[in-house]
């Protein structure tokens, strides 16, 4: 099964417009400073994985093979990745911790297993 990108396109672009500006607005309501460090977390930190914790799901492949061929929005898993946009993800400080979370997949875990 694949993700139809030209199905997808316009819906992707939106979710890295809408994940921009919620980081945007999130930075604001600190007023610059950064965000006090919770559970051994950055604030952006957890601001990323509060948005991955977002599109968990598990799916029965029937149901997903149906969302690929009529839905314009990509399979929740692949929306998460949308994170890769933007430029805050890559701090070292926040993609060096989410290095574990990434290996997972490659690892063959599947969305909403880990």
């Amino acid at each position: 099964m694949h993700v139809n990108g030209k199905l997808t396109l316009s819906e992707n672009i939106a979710d890295v417009a809408g994940l921009s500006a919620s980081f945007d607005a999130y930075r604001t309501a600190y007023g610059g400073k950064p965000a006090p460090d919770l559970g051994g977390f950055t604030g952006d930190q957890r601001f990323f994985i509060a948005f991955a914790q977002a599109w968990r799901t598990k799916e029965r492949p029937q149901s997903l093979r149906n969302q690929l061929m009529t839905d314009g929005h990509a399979p929740p898993e692949f929306r998460g990745d949308t994170v890769r946009n933007i430029d805050a993800w890559y701090k070292p400080s926040i993609s060096n911790r989410a290095a574990s979370y990434t290996s997972l997949r490659t690892r063959g875990c599947e969305c909403g297993e880990t």
